[in-house]
């Protein structure tokens, strides 16, 4: 049996079992690091062992390495902390199955393409649910001669020509995009200095909206340690097309991109809306943390009030760039 340390983990099971120091928990830990381990392969153009462990999974503290090394040493791992690693081909397939559906509804067949390579890890994710009474958020920048705009000016557009394609909806077609909070809203309209902004407040008008959560984390440990390694590929697979599905939905159009790159995500909204879904839930790709709600009919919610906001400060970060 191996020594494994609470302070290298991140995972709170992983830390509790630990923490109790039986020998039977901390060999299905040990069971689990094998598992997961067995899941990649050397590459010279993959990402560090440590990434995946620590960001992708995570299950390991960013900043335990020594620890992790020593680990990685016991389980006679084949990999070290800081090699270059990339996912075995079955798993790979996950991947390649999202991007080549991703292709084919951009430069092949936009309206009849075939999601059964992926139908039934789509059907696996768990929805999450919104109750009467919750309250959600919207933004709208007006002009400062303006007057506030009213809460029946809060929603959808209502003329199709002026509906414009986004991450969710298609060219003509109203989805209302909202917010969890407050704060992410404002970023979401990406004001500038002096901007008058009104934020929406909107109640949700019936008993429960089911919503696809592509925010929603998942413990692959606490999926090993209550189904055993039977089924725990099929987790893994579960999670890697979820992750790639949820960061293609928060990634934002560039100025140079063109709307041809919504497509798929709009196709996946397609498909839950056609099973009965009322909307779908992504992070913001300009406020971290912030969640992004999409509702299908707007007629499940009401704006009740309107808040007029200025902005005061604006904060940019930059990251150099490698040249070519």
């Amino acid at each position: 049996m191996i020594e494994l340390k609470p302070e290298l983990f991140v995972d709170t099971e992983i830390i509790s079992l630990l923490a109790k120091a039986d020998e039977e928990d901390i060999r299905v830990v040990e069971d689990f690091l094998r598992a997961i381990l067995s899941f990649y392969e050397k590459s010279a153009n993959g990402e560090t062992l440590l990434h995946y462990l620590s960001t992708e999974w995570n299950i390991f503290q960013k900043d335990q390495p020594e620890l992790l090394t020593s680990v990685l040493a016991q389980l006679q791992s084949p990999f070290q902390k800081e090699e270059r690693v990339c996912y075995i081909q079955e798993l790979k397939e996950c991947i390649n199955q999202w991007e080549s559906i991703k292709t084919e509804v951009k430069t092949n067949k936009r309206f009849f393409c075939d999601l059964s390579p992926i139908e039934d890890l789509l059907n696996s994710f768990t929805p999450t649910d919104f109750f009467r009474d919750e309250i959600l958020y919207r933004a709208r920048i007006h002009h400062k001669d303006e007057k506030t705009f009213m809460p029946n000016e809060m929603g959808c557009p209502t003329d199709p020509q002026k509906i414009i394609a986004g991450r969710a909806n298609p060219h003509g077609i109203p989805y209302l995009y909202l917010c969890k909070d407050i704060e992410t809203p404002l970023y979401e309209v990406r004001p500038t200095y002096l901007d008058h902004v009104d934020i929406g407040k909107f109640r949700v008008k019936v008993d429960c909206l089911h919503l696809m959560d592509f925010t929603q984390e998942f413990s692959l440990f606490h999926v090993f340690y209550e189904c055993g390694e039977d089924v725990f590929k099929e987790n893994v697979k579960r999670k890697i097309l979820f992750d790639s599905i949820s960061k293609d939905l928060s990634t934002p159009l560039r100025r140079y991109d063109t709307e041809i790159e919504y497509i798929p995500t709009q196709y996946i909204c397609e498909y839950y809306k056609k099973e009965k879904l009322d909307g779908i839930i992504f992070m913001s790709s300009v406020h971290p943390e912030g969640k992004n709600i999409v509702l299908f009919d707007d007629s499940t919610v009401s704006c009740e009030e309107v808040l007029p906001y200025e902005v005061k400060n604006l904060t940019l970060k930059m990251r150099q760039l490698d040249t070519i």
